[in-house]
C-alpha cells in the first residue's frame, strides 16, 4: 500500500533519491483479489483503490510521481509525501473527523480529496471483495457535513492527480476524473 511505502521512504530518510532510486508507486502493493486493481490504502472504514483507464493503466500513479519529482528539495518531497500519508489515513480510518478543506464533493460522484496543494480525484465504486471481506459489508463513509454518498459504493477509486494553483478545481480535470470512471466501471 502507498502509505507504508511513503512511511518506509520517510524513515529511511538517508537512501532516499527519488528522482534516480524509484518513483512514488514503485513499492510492493496489494491487488484487489477480485478486480486487480491496486489498492492505494485501506483502513478500517475506507478504502481507495486506483483506477484503470481505457488502456488498462493506471494514470494516478505517474501523476504522483510527477508531483512529487517536480520538487527538486528533498525536504519538499519529503513533505509532500507526508501531506499526502497524513490525509489518505485520516480518510481511511477516520473519515468522519475530517473538514470539506480536506475532502470535497465536486460532481457526479466525483470527490476531492486535498494534501497540500495536490488534489487526488475520486469516484465512488463498488469492488465485491469489500461485500464479502466484513460480515456487513463495507460501505464507503462520508462525513455528515459533506455532501452523502447517493452510490450504495464500497470503495473509492483513485482517477488522477494535480497540482492545484487557483480556488476552483479545473473542469478539464473534472471530466478527466468522471471519464476515467466511466473507462474503470466498463471493465
Amino acid at each position: 500500500m502507498l502509505c507504508q511505502y511513503i512511511k518506509n521512504l520517510l524513515s529511511n530518510k538517508g537512501n532516499f533519491h527519488p528522482a534516480k532510486e524509484c518513483t512514488v508507486l514503485t513499492g510492493q502493493y496489494e491487488a484487489c483479489s477480485d478486480c486487480s486493481r491496486l489498492v492505494l490504502q485501506k483502513g478500517k472504514i475506507n478504502r481507495i483503490e486506483v483506477a484503470f483507464d481505457k488502456n488498462g493503466e493506471h494514470p494516478l500513479i505517474k501523476e504522483l510521481d510527477d508531483f512529487v519529482k517536480a520538487t527538486r528539495k528533498k525536504a519538499d518531497q519529503e513533505n509532500r509525501l507526508a501531506d499526502l500519508l497524513q490525509v489518505l489515513l485520516e480518510f481511511v480510518n477516520e473519515p468522519l473527523g475530517m473538514l470539506e478543506k480536506d475532502l470535497k464533493y465536486l460532481r457526479n460522484d466525483v470527490w476531492e480529496l486535498k494534501a497540500g496543494t495536490l488534489r487526488i480525484l475520486f469516484g465512488e465504486a463498488i469492488c465485491h471483495s469489500d461485500r464479502t471481506a466484513l460480515p456487513n459489508g463495507r460501505q464507503l463513509v462520508f462525513p455528515s457535513r459533506v455532501r452523502q454518498s447517493a452510490l450504495s459504493s464500497t470503495c473509492g477509486r483513485a482517477t488522477n492527480a494535480f497540482k492545484k494553483r487557483g480556488d476552483n478545481t479545473p473542469r478539464e480535470r473534472i471530466d478527466q476524473a468522471i471519464g476515467i470512471l466511466r473507462e474503470d466501471r466498463s471493465k
